[in-house]
């Protein structure tokens, strides 16, 4: 934090059905957060792959002013299989120099995934993690639990990032 604006967050979630409704969907829960901030001046995030290698970085482009981030959420966990979902948004101000000339724009970018695990050793799946049944001690004869897990995602960089001379090349 190098200043004294302050961002202001917040999330919302529920579960509609944990105590009423359907016996099958208890375990459907959605939700929504969102923060918004003013920042001048200051480096801009480098955007990293899963495997930590950086996918993209601004060119010589600082904070401009607001900086807003929406992202849904829901999942579902039934027994041994879990499903997620979430969608963000994160819309930014900012400036560069070009020729002595300050340049300004705001872009939005955006993201998606969804995931699904499966828990082969029968625990029951759940958001804040698995509990197993045993530890793992091989010499025990005792494997813990196992876990299958799939994540497909998207990420979309605003094109006139690039157009407009923002972007790292």
């Amino acid at each position: 934090d190098n200043n004294n604006d302050k961002d202001l967050i917040a999330r919302i979630f529920a579960h509609p059905f944990k105590n009423k409704g359907p016996e099958s969907l208890k375990g459907f829960g959605i939700g929504v957060g969102g923060s918004y901030g003013h920042k001048e001046g200051g480096s801009l995030p480098t955007y990293r792959s899963a495997g930590q290698s950086s996918i993209f970085t601004y060119a010589s482009t600082t904070a401009d002013g607001e900086h807003v981030r929406v992202s849904p959420q829901a999942y579902f966990y039934k027994g041994s299989l879990g499903l997620l979902s979430e969608y963000a948004v994160s819309t930014q101000k900012v400036a560069r120099v070009s020729g002595g000339v300050p340049v300004r724009d705001t872009f939005s970018n955006t993201g998606w995934q969804i995931s699904g695990n499966y828990v082969l050793t029968g625990e029951l799946a759940s958001y804040k993690g698995i509990s197993p049944r045993t530890n793992f001690d091989p010499a025990q004869g005792t494997w813990g639990a196992f876990e299958v897990v799939g994540r497909y995602e998207h990420l979309n960089i605003d094109n006139a990032i690039f157009d407009n001379g923002f972007a790292n090349p």
